[in-house]
């Protein structure tokens, strides 16, 4: 069984254990006062500040329910954490950022909070994992959690990250009608004829 899924299916009780990644002390404090309100209830095991202590901490204790993460660290990029210690925690990013929304998914994400994080944003991204780890507990008692994670570790992609200009966008593949190279250069033309740059070949496309 994909260990992701074992992940939110394990933990069958009301309060939620939590580790925070934040290096910003004022964003710290907001979270945890934000986290004390939610009807679910959250213990907050660890408070991280770096890649560095995300390492040591998360190899050293792996069953955290849920990780809230930032994205720029002191020490770098918070990806690093979970590509050193392989931990398939589920995580809801937190950032200034919008660039790093596709890494984020890649990397155990299932939400992705803009800051300043606001009541209403963090109580849905909970409910978001309260209703998929209620599901996948669901599918297993079902017998059916394997294929569903076979499914979804070999999903293919539905968004595409693209640039019009400086600004990075992310487009649904649904809304892209045509993929065209113009000087080398590979063009997207989405349903409304908007034109943006995308990495890559036509190939890989």
């Amino acid at each position: 069984m994909n260990t992701f899924f074992n992940t939110l299916i394990k933990y069958n009780k009301a309060m939620l254990n939590a580790i925070i990644i934040e290096d910003e002390k004022p964003a710290i404090e907001a979270l945890v006062k934000m986290l004390g309100e939610v009807p679910m209830g959250v213990n907050i095991v660890a408070r991280l500040h770096s890649v560095k202590e995300g390492v040591e901490f998360i190899t050293a204790n792996p069953d955290a329910d849920i990780i809230f993460s930032d994205v720029q660290l002191s020490d770098g990029l918070s990806f690093e954490i979970f590509k050193q210690t392989g931990v398939q925690t589920p995580v809801i990013f937190t950032t200034g950022y919008d660039k790093f929304i596709i890494m984020a998914f890649e990397n155990n994400g299932i939400d992705y909070l803009l800051k300043p994080i606001n009541k209403v944003d963090l109580d849905r991204a909970l409910l978001k994992y309260e209703k998929m780890r209620t599901h996948f507990l669901q599918s297993a008692k079902n017998s059916s959690i394997e294929n569903l994670s076979k499914f979804i570790s070999n999903r293919k992609k539905t968004r595409l990250l693209v640039k019009k200009g400086i600004e990075s966008i992310v487009l649904r593949l649904e809304d892209i009608t045509l993929f065209y190279t113009e000087n080398k250069i590979v063009y997207v033309l989405d349903r409304y004829l908007k034109k943006y740059i995308c990495d890559g070949t036509l190939s890989e496309l």
